[in-house]
């Protein structure tokens, strides 16, 4: 059976004080212009082969493609030239090829193996000036590739009891760093309604592709790669999971979980630094000079009440309550970026069928998020006012919180559905109440003054969905 997937887009957003009065600019002493866009692609092919009742190939070819650029203009009631601050364009291919092979020996023992490949192929241009000259974070035009192969054995010891050990491998060509991971799980089905889960494991990522690459200027000239030999992040937990059936149709879960984070890397010359805090802000930082010294703890407790789709509605309803710590290269333990604390999420939707063959539905849905106040790092006022450019305070990293957050989305929509392929035609208008969702925080390195970009409240959005 073969399988054909495909999805792309674009987005772009500006913050242009050009189009603007001067009283209504964004900092009190000179404008500033955002241009930032972006668009993805996906597509590929997956295969799932039976060579026999008890054997089974899966295949998946595909590629991921991304491309962002971003331009930072700055201009003064003086001097209305286009100065600029800030340049981006970046692009990055990825092209995969995994395979996944599944053997059920008997009704207690299965056997699943696989290997993956991923093809990088990237172009990262950035620079900014900075303390009255230009610098180039990034300038790099290569490939390389992560290599990647697991097996795992599940066995059924009876009805009730059931367990998965397995062994996951990484390899990254970039620097030829290797990781090899076991895990290992348990589920005993205490009853027909009530289930418990127990599962330990390590885990590990590379960085953020882009980071490899930022550039350390040299005293003789030139640059050099100091994050290119970062190892991988890694992280072991335990999760402790339990499943409640109380009827058909409704469900609830728990999960409470321990996460210790290390080899993160971080930087010695600012110590409270951490790769964990970084993707939180609209830019991800161009640190340079990391190490794989630093680590975290994240622990914390997740509630789950579902409802399936019958009599024409569902519901999910999620609540998480979690701290998040990190300590960077002078191992004081500091609140991550994340650590919210909580996040509610609250899901529903109702479809009323209509037309003869009750082939077609109206679509409403509501979708509601409350999130607790992220730690963020401030700036130094007063240092930045003297030197002229953005300061931060690190002393006091991670300590102040935004506000809350609040989200409300609306969906309504039409479906039809026919024997070979359905159509969905959907509007959603999502909310941000009181304008909670911060996305930009930036200073004025000429008065000190904090500004604080906030997203739009209102925003619609329109889908169109075709499924064969």
């Amino acid at each position: 059976m073969f399988t054909l997937f495909g999805i792309g887009g674009n987005s772009s957003i500006s913050k242009m004080d050009s189009d603007k009065y001067v009283e209504n600019w964004t900092f009190q002493t000179h404008g500033e212009d955002l241009r930032s866009k972006s668009a993805m692609m996906a597509a590929g092919l997956a295969h799932h082969y039976f060579f026999n009742e008890s054997t089974s190939m899966q295949t998946r070819l595909s590629v991921v493609g991304n491309r962002v650029e971003t331009q930072i203009d700055t201009f003064s009631v003086i001097n209305k030239e286009l100065f600029l601050k800030n340049g981006e364009r970046s692009s990055e291919m990825t092209w995969a090829l995994s395979t996944h092979v599944t053997k059920k020996f008997n009704a207690a023992n299965t056997l699943e193996a696989g290997a993956s490949w991923e093809l990088y192929d990237v172009n990262y241009s950035d620079s900014i000036y900075f303390k009255n000259a230009y610098r180039q974070q990034t300038g790099t035009k290569t490939q390389f590739s992560l290599a990647s192969a697991f097996t795992e054995w599940l066995h059924q010891f009876n009805n009730a009891l059931s367990s998965y050990v397995g062994l996951h491998y990484q390899f990254f060509t970039l620097n030829s760093h290797q990781m090899l991971e076991p895990r290992a799980g348990l589920k005993w089905q205490v009853s027909q309604q009530h289930a418990l889960n127990l599962g330990a494991g390590l885990q590990s990522q590379t960085q953020a592709r882009g980071m490899y690459f930022v550039q350390t200027p040299l005293p003789e000239g030139g640059y050099a790669l100091t994050n290119k030999q970062m190892n991988f992040s890694k992280n072991m937990q335990v999760v402790l999971g339990y499943d409640y059936s109380i009827n058909e149709f409704l469900r609830f879960k728990a999960e409470t979980y321990y996460q210790h984070l290390y080899d993160i890397p971080v930087k010695e010359s600012i110590p409270q630094y951490s790769v964990l805090n970084e993707g939180t802000a609209y830019f991800v930082d161009r640190m340079d000079s990391l190490v794989n010294l630093g680590n975290g703890t994240n622990y914390g407790l997740e509630l789950t009440l579902e409802k399936f789709m019958s009599r024409n509605y569902f519901f999910l309803v999620t609540a998480s309550l979690f701290e998040s710590k990190y300590k960077g290269y002078d191992g004081i333990e500091r609140n991550t970026s994340f650590n919210s604390n909580f996040i509610i999420n609250a899901v529903g939707g109702y479809e009323w069928p209509f037309g003869k063959m009750k082939n077609r539905a109206l679509v409403l849905g509501l979708r509601m998020t409350w999130a607790g106040g992220r730690p963020y790092l401030p700036y130094n006022q007063e240092g930045t006012v003297a030197a002229g450019y953005p300061v931060f305070d690190w002393e006091n990293a991670y300590v102040p919180r935004f506000d809350d957050y609040f989200r409300t989305s609306f969906r309504v929509g039409l479906r039809r559905n026919e024997r070979k392929f359905n159509v969905a035609f959907l509007i959603d208008v999502q909310y941000r109440a009181n304008y909670t969702y911060i996305y930009m925080y930036r200073i004025d390195v000429v008065t000190g003054e904090i500004v604080k970009d906030f997203n739009m409240g209102w925003y619609p959005n329109g889908t169109v969905r075709f499924q064969f």
